[in-house]
This record gives C-alpha cells, sequence and structure tokens, in this order.
C-alpha cells in the first residue's frame, strides 16, 4: 500500500514536470562575463556532486559488489559531463551519449563476470531496464512532439536504466520516477521566482540525478 501511495506521488511529480518542462531562468549570451561565471559555479557545484555521489557509490556498494561499484565510478565521469553541457546547451551530444552506453555496457559486463552465478540475472534485469527505460522516454518524446523529452534524453536512459536495473526493479522505478519527482519540484521553485514558460528546461540533469540518488539510497 505504501508503495502504491508513493507510486502515484511520483507519478503526479512527473505530470508536474512535463508542464514546467520549459521553465527556465533567462541564459546569459554565450561568450559573455555572467555566462563564463554562470558555468565556472556549475563546475564547482558539479565537482561537489561528483564527491558526494562517488563517496555515497563506495559506501553503498564496494562491500557488497564492488564490481558494480566500479562500473558506477567508471561511468560518473560522462554523467557529470553529460549535466553540464545540457545546463550549459540544452543537449546532449551523441559522443557523449553513445560513450556512456558504451562504458555502462562494459561495465556491466564485468560487475556480472565478477558475480556469482544469480549475477546473470542481474544482467537479463538490465537489459531490460534499459529497454524500457529508453521506451518508456521514446514515448514521451514521440507524444510530445518536440516540445517535451528530446531525442538526447531518449538516448541517455538506456544507460540510466541498465544500471538501474542491475540493482532492481523498485530502485529501476525509485530513478526513473525521480527524475519527474527532482523536475517537477525545480519548475515549482522556477514558477515561484516569477520565471517565464519559453525557455526550454533541460531534463538531463534530474534523470541522472534521480538515477544516482536511487543508486546511492538502494
Amino acid at each position: 500500500m505504501l508503495w502504491g501511495w508513493v507510486g502515484a506521488a511520483l507519478f503526479l511529480a512527473g505530470a508536474l514536470a512535463l508542464m514546467t518542462r520549459h521553465v527556465v531562468p533567462e541564459v546569459a549570451m554565450p561568450g559573455s562575463e555572467a555566462a563564463y561565471e554562470r558555468r565556472r559555479d556549475r563546475e564547482a557545484l558539479l565537482a561537489i556532486a561528483a564527491l558526494v555521489a562517488a563517496g555515497g557509490i563506495v559506501g553503498r556498494w564496494w562491500n557488497e559488489a564492488p564490481g558494480f561499484a566500479t562500473a558506477l565510478l567508471l561511468v560518473l565521469p560522462l554523467l557529470l559531463a553529460l549535466t553540464l553541457v545540457d545546463l550549459d546547451e540544452h543537449r546532449l551530444p551523441n559522443r557523449l551519449t553513445l560513450a556512456c552506453v558504451v562504458v555502462t555496457t562494459c561495465g556491466l559486463s564485468l560487475a556480472t563476470l565478477a558475480t556469482s552465478s544469480a549475477g546473470w540475472l542481474e544482467a537479463r534485469r538490465a537489459l531490460a531496464g534499459a529497454a524500457l527505460l529508453g521506451l518508456f522516454y521514446l514515448a514521451l518524446a514521440l507524444l510530445g512532439g518536440g516540445r517535451g523529452m528530446g531525442l538526447g534524453d531518449v538516448k541517455l536512459a538506456p544507460s540510466l536504466g541498465g544500471l538501474l536495473g542491475w540493482v532492481g526493479w523498485e530502485t529501476w522505478a525509485a530513478g526513473a520516477f525521480g527524475a519527474f519527482l527532482l523536475g517537477g519540484l525545480w519548475g515549482v521553485v522556477l514558477m515561484l521566482r516569477g520565471r517565464g514558460r519559453s525557455a526550454r528546461m533541460p531534463f538531463g540533469p534530474f534523470m541522472i540525478g534521480g538515477a544516482l540518488a536511487a543508486l546511492c539510497l538502494a
């Protein structure tokens, strides 16, 4: 019953995130001093976030599944790079999303080989999680008609779905819908600050943040 209420709340938050998909602060002109300072501040915050995420990953998974912890640490720099690019340019480059798929696949393969025979079940679950999350975001992109999720979000989803699925379906659900919870909350903050609804809101950082939070707290 509790998980049912939690799921309903997350779905409502997801709907809110989609409604506020185009709410972002005004972006300074490229090359301006304000844009440079904003990027510097973001890099500093992401550096702190990287340390926190790495510490959470090691603390949660190193003793239980060191192979999986290693896979997460390998893909973490790519996820942080995607976050920074999406915040700056509102896009997720193909070269980074493809690299993320490759590193995630290799890392989870090694993690599977490092576990017992039950690891093959985890590998199959990772494949299913990657496919389901990718299809979910593809459906959102098609339904949005270019005004909702972008193709970059669709290409990022399988990597996150694979990592979440390797752990379990509850973690997969928490990470997948946690992205919409974070996006919805940020949309509310921007609306309360009186920001307009005309600009785009990058969703990749919320996808990554929700996934990493679920993996660290699993």
